[in-house]
């Protein structure tokens, strides 16, 4: 067969990387707005599906480009996906949101999910600590998951306020909203086929290794959908969903995305991937922690422009 452009070349790899990427976020796109009406037809509580469901719903092109990479074998592209977003989502996303749109943060709701994701982060390191992640440690880390779902539930109750938030969406049929899940989740799957492709491809024609793929461009890609919500939300002056999308979404990245794909192959990492990157990811959501404390749980241009510088220095020394 004749190719107008060589599916190997640098231009066809880069097609396939941004078609992927288009995927990701469209059905990214509809597989939320369409979980969020179902979630609400069922008056499940929107504090809750804010921390979770959004969450995920955004984490999902890092859980199937990093479930793939794990069942092609790739575990340091797997691994550098997942920890890249993270710190992607922390230094980037909040840090523009702060430059942007500066907002006071619910003290309660912040300390429960940094919390939580400190706890997480800190356990991916006792179990990575040997350079591999077997079945049992991913079975803990999808019963953490199940716990921090449990603990939500109980912590975030539902209001008079937001029953009455839910009365506002505009009514669709079940049927439609399912539709429009399933598309949601095929074009996920098709995104990442094509953007694992792409991505593969790019790296081995420049001759980075997957650490670079994972960090440079699987990972900023796949953390788009987390960058339109959160600066989305906080544009519209729904601070708390902009910093719970991304915190939920980093628990959610650790947890669900690391768990599922090693639970299929057991990780098998370089230690380049666990000295410095995961360190880093903790260091950093730690960083996240004094800022806003500092600031009196404001997220602020200040921290926000101190988040991003963050996140280039750690590209200068530690990666490039």
């Amino acid at each position: 067969m004749t190719y107008l452009i060589a599916p190997e070349s640098i231009v066809g790899s880069f097609l396939f990387l941004i078609l992927g990427f288009a995927f990701l976020i469209k059905g990214g796109d509809y597989l939320i707005d369409s979980s969020v009406k179902v979630a609400l037809r069922f008056k499940i509580p929107l504090a809750f599906i804010g921390l979770t469901i959004v969450a995920c719903g955004t984490s999902l092109p890092e859980l199937f480009t990093t479930t793939y990479a794990g069942f092609e074998g790739k575990y340091d592209l797997a691994m550098t996906n997942v920890l890249g977003s993270n710190i992607f989502n922390v230094c980037i996303i909040l840090g523009l949101t702060g430059i942007l749109f500066p907002f006071s943060i619910n003290k309660k709701s912040f300390i429960w999910d940094l919390c939580w994701l400190i706890f997480i982060t800190t356990m991916l390191i006792l179990f990575s600590w040997d350079l591999k992640i077997e079945l049992y440690e991913s079975v803990v880390l999808l019963l953490i998951y199940s716990n921090f779902i449990a603990n939500s539930w109980y912590h975030l109750k539902r209001t008079p306020e937001e029953i009455e938030q839910s009365k506002d969406q505009k009514p669709t049929s079940v049927t439609k909203d399912f539709a429009f899940l399933i598309l949601g989740l095929i074009g996920l799957l098709i995104g990442t086929r094509l953007a694992i492709k792409g991505g593969v491809q790019i790296g081995a024609l420049l001759g980075f290794p997957d650490r670079y793929i994972g960090l440079m461009i699987m990972a900023i890609g796949t953390s788009l959908p987390e960058m339109v919500t959160s600066l989305t939300a906080a544009y519209k002056g729904q601070p708390d969903i902009a910093i719970s999308n991304v915190l939920g979404s980093n628990i959610a990245n650790l947890t669900i995305a690391l768990g599922l794909s090693s639970a299929i192959n057991s990780f098998q990492i370089s230690e380049m991937v666990l000295n410095p990157d995961i360190f880093v990811s903790l260091f950093l959501t730690a960083l996240l922690g004094l800022l806003i404390w500092s600031k009196k749980f404001q997220l602020t241009k200040v921290s926000g422009a101190t988040l991003i510088l963050s996140y280039f220095s750690y590209f200068y020394f530690f990666v490039l």
